[in-house]
């Protein structure tokens, strides 16, 4: 049975379709409208420079650069290569898959067939961990382990293995949980499978055939073509960085590619893997990449490389990337042909938000449908505000409570004088101090399945935040502790008398 809405957004895609195939003039003002969307979200969310392209059908119908590449204020285009972050995986995933229709891979088949060193701490659950497992994210490593290195990159040769060797020490967890782990050990099973190094095996596989002349898998090749500066937004200004870059990371996140490169990357996933006209990718590799595996949350379903979601009624399949100083967001409807990506040279919690809603909203404009404003969701900003003003809080009561103790010292009379009064007054305190410390430090971190230095490398802000709270609390504990020792009641309850 066809629901009505989907009748609807159906009818609304193909009359979209008419226009933008239809006069210049009317595709022109189409465009500029999304442009300027985008421009005005850049600004919002302090990005200096991004790139966008949109396919339709078989054709890249409009793409362009935003802002700036670098420092010197060189102009981005459409051919400016950026960093991908995790839209990486969706390249990895179409190589497994590819050797799988081979019968190189089998998906099924225990990852130690291909790479027969790799294990968790549990030697018999990592035997039966398989390769589709890595593929969904649900073979047992944790969403932690896959962060170890993201703030001390390897850019040795045999990186990725000696990143997957450090899995050995790490304990296997049950269900989803979404891993960089699994990706780049991933890129190992198609060096086995294949015999070729993942780089080599990705430009001549995938890229060559997709005309993908600005991609890169080196960050030297990527600079001599114009490489743009990434930055990290705190509080809403950009501070332009040097990208870590990862080696033994590229199958998980460090792919470098431009908007017009996308372009045809996703004209090829939206036709069966056909490019300018000929076969580039293999049908049905682009075809299982698609296909539904299971549900993770209510509305996302995850396929392989992609997740199956949907705007307004309308199934999309997406990814999103991030590393410390990039973002990106490849959206697909396959219904109406379209595709979008949007890239960005900065990451931040203002800059993230702004960035992959931005994206959403060309795809809804492109479905014929209007553009909706970024809003933080209210307990997210909530939450970021308490963090930003406990610092602020925090010194207010150190210099309130150093005021009360100067007054202590000459006034014996006003100290506590039983110990009920001590304890309301000094000892809940200090252990309160100690609580907030341990959960700012500790249990947050944990909560977020991250370690705080990441939290500090993706979300500079936030991070920095929360771990001089998390001191600042700790300190303050150590020194109401100290004072406490020092005025409890039995030393001074002669002077109340």
């Amino acid at each position: 049975m066809i629901r009505t809405h989907g009748v609807v957004a159906l009818v609304r895609a193909v009359l979209l379709g008419l226009a933008i195939a239809g006069p210049l003039s009317a595709q022109g003002a189409a465009f500029a409208r999304v442009d300027s969307m985008i421009e005005d979200q850049f600004k919002q969310g302090g990005v200096p420079g991004g790139a966008l392209v949109i396919v339709h059908g078989d054709q890249v119908v409009h793409a362009r650069g935003f802002g700036v590449a670098d420092r010197a204020g060189r102009a981005v285009t459409a051919q400016t290569p950026f960093y991908l972050g995790s839209t990486t995986k969706s390249f990895t995933a179409l190589a497994i898959l590819e050797l799988v229709e081979e019968g190189r891979v089998d998906l099924d088949a225990p990852v130690q067939r291909y790479v027969p060193w790799f294990t968790l701490a549990d030697t018999a659950f990592s035997r039966r961990i398989t390769v589709r497992q890595l593929l969904m994210h649900s073979g047992g490593i944790p969403g932690r382990a896959g962060e170890y290195w993201l703030d001390d990159p390897d850019t040795s040769a045999t990186a990725a293995e000696r990143h997957v060797r450090r899995l050995a020490g790490v304990k296997p967890v049950h269900g989803f949980q979404y891993s960089n782990a699994n990706y780049t050990t991933l890129g190992l099973v198609v060096e086995a499978a294949s015999g070729m190094p993942y780089a080599a095996y990705l430009r001549a596989r995938v890229l060559a055939p997709l005309d993908m002349r600005h991609t890169h898998t080196e960050r030297a090749d990527a600079e001599r073509d114009g490489l743009s500066t990434g930055h990290r937004v705190i509080f809403g200004v950009p501070l332009a960085t040097v990208q870590p870059a990862d080696r033994g990371d590229l199958a998980a996140g460090y792919l470098i590619s431009s908007a017009e490169d996308v372009g045809h990357y996703l004209v090829a996933q939206l036709n069966q893997g056909r490019y300018a006209g000929r076969p580039a990718l293999t049908p049905r590799a682009v075809a299982e990449m698609h296909a539904p595996r299971g549900n993770i949350v209510p509305g996302t379903d995850l396929a392989l490389g992609f997740v199956i979601q949907d705007i307004d009624g309308v199934k999309t399949l997406e990814i999103a990337g991030s590393v410390p100083a990039f973002l990106s967001r490849f959206i697909l409807l396959p219904d109406s042909k379209w595709g979008v990506a949007l890239l960005a040279n900065a990451n931040g919690i203002s800059a993230e938000g702004h960035v992959m809603d931005a994206a959403v909203n060309v795809a809804r404009m492109v479905m014929g449908r209007p553009p909706v404003p970024v809003k933080f969701p209210l307990i997210f900003a909530v939450g970021l505000g308490i963090f930003l003003s406990l610092p602020v809080l925090q010194l207010a009561g150190a210099v309130f409570s150093i005021r009360r103790f100067r007054r202590w010292s000459t006034v014996p009379a006003s100290r506590p004088s039983t110990w009920r009064a001590w304890a309301l007054r000094m000892a809940l305190p200090a252990l309160g101090g100690v609580a907030l410390g341990l959960l700012l430090l500790v249990g947050l971190p944990w909560i977020f399945q991250s370690y705080l230095r990441i939290m500090r490398l993706f979300q500079p802000g936030l991070g920095w935040a929360i771990t001089v709270s998390g001191w600042l609390a700790l300190a303050w504990a150590a020194v109401r502790t100290f004072i406490a020792v020092r005025y409890r009641p039995r030393r001074y309850e002669g002077d109340a008398r």
